[in-house]
């Protein structure tokens, strides 16, 4: 997978793509189809993409979590060799980047996607999620721990498929920890 560039993509961009009229649900899509047509590649644990694949209850037809046009991509990259499994991650950068919580609930919360970012850290640095109250947790975490500088996570609306399209370059406004 020399060349190309891995990003972490979360359940909920998975989730959330389709081709339906709904303009969040076709960004998602449009991100997905940027991966798939650029020079990426998907990079994932086992968790995550238990995650992904994880049934819903209730549901009548479509019963995982991923969209079945998220569910095709997925087996696309799969086929085309395009899936990075991230198997040993360090587990003292997890305790590093949550030791700094300090209220349980917010640590509770943060241990539940640490392997996000965890992944981002093995990989390229890039990581794309709707997740805001994430992406905010992990910011205030930017303040005791310099394992998160330089990681990459724009929120989808942030026109990602065109940055997809120009190379995923580093953006100041997507980094997580901002040099301020």
């Amino acid at each position: 997978m020399e060349g190309k560039i891995s990003i972490v993509i979360d359940t909920d961009v998975v989730r959330s793509a389709s081709k339906s009229n709904h303009q969040h649900a076709k960004i998602c899509a449009a991100i997905l189809d940027e991966m798939k047509n650029g020079d990426f590649v998907i990079a994932i644990t086992d968790s995550l993409e238990k995650e992904w694949l994880k049934e819903r209850e209730n549901r009548k037809n479509w019963k995982i979590y991923m969209s079945l046009y998220a569910f095709e991509w997925y087996y696309k990259m799969k086929v085309s060799n395009r899936v990075l499994m991230i198997e040993n991650i360090d587990a003292s950068k997890a305790e590093e980047i949550l030791s700094g919580f300090t209220n349980r609930n917010v640590r509770q919360k943060a241990e539940k996607d640490i392997h996000i970012i965890l992944t981002a850290i093995e990989t390229d640095r890039r990581i794309i999620s709707n997740n805001i109250k994430d992406r905010r947790k992990f910011e205030e975490a930017c303040s005791w721990t310099e394992l998160l500088e330089d990681i990459l996570w724009p929120h989808p609306l942030d026109v990602v498929p065109q940055w997809l399209r120009d190379g995923a370059a580093k953006i100041e406004s997507y980094l997580l920890c901002k040099n301020e």
